[in-house]
């Protein structure tokens, strides 16, 4: 008897149990290669998110209600070697005037022509300035456009704590109007955003002169953004 007659009578006799083994190694297989192609296609969706979000930005900062000198971006930006955009960041709301469109918990960027460099994109603000850009996620939600009205109201910063009884609701809130001038898209730091989230936030840029003046915080702002470093700082980091 040769080894070629006893592995097919023995293939013959147990092909049952062969068969089992044979299934078991394909259902594994397939297994393991749909979580690989899984895995691999969440890590690319997650590291296209984050550029969407951030773009060039290499370094930020988010001071929340602690306002210090926007001129200190320029300092930065000389000491790094670096681009560094001042950026105000809040909270606020936005309604369409006649409409019963609201939006809540949208995210107010105060920006200068900085911040596009940094992003890589043209300005998106007209030279009137009261106008601002929304990005797509909160036009949509909104159902407005180029040339559309919002109102947009803002808590503005204080060291007072807001259930104070020293500050009202007056002195703590502000309503502005304003002329939609563009509507960013991802491609167009639309989704910009300094949290971890995979969700698109509602956000509205506003020229940063302006809201300052809004909040009655001239020449002051809460958030640097740093752009790409330079090989030399980067190994002095």
């Amino acid at each position: 008897m040769t080894i070629w007659t006893l592995v097919r009578r023995s293939l013959r006799f147990h092909w049952r149990v062969q068969l089992g083994v044979l299934v078991g190694v394909m259902l594994s297989t397939a297994v393991l290669v749909g979580a690989l192609a899984v895995g691999d296609s969440m890590r690319v969706s997650l590291r296209r998110i984050a550029l969407a979000r951030l773009g060039s930005v290499e370094l930020a900062l988010n001071a929340g209600n602690r306002f210090f000198r926007a001129q200190l971006a320029e300092e930065i930006s000389s000491e790094l070697n670096a681009p560094v955009a001042p950026i105000i960041l809040l909270n606020g709301s936005a309604v369409v005037p006649n409409s019963h469109g609201r939006a809540r918990g949208v995210q107010v960027v105060g920006v200068d022509e900085r911040f596009w460099q940094i992003s890589n994109v043209h300005p998106l603000f007209s030279r009137d300035e009261e106008s601002i850009v929304v990005n797509r996620q909160l036009a949509r939600e909104l159902l407005v456009g180029v040339g559309d009205e919002l109102l947009l109201r803002l808590e503005k910063p204080s060291l007072l704590p807001r259930d104070s009884p020293l500050v009202t609701v007056e002195d703590s809130r502000v309503t502005s109007r304003f002329t939609v001038t563009a509507v960013a898209g991802d491609e167009d730091s639309g989704r910009f955003s300094l949290e971890a989230n995979q969700v698109s936030p509602l956000t509205i840029f506003v020229p940063l002169n302006l809201l300052q003046r809004r909040i009655n915080q001239p020449e002051r702002v809460n958030g640097l953004l740093v752009g790409a470093l330079s090989r030399d700082t980067e190994n002095e980091l």
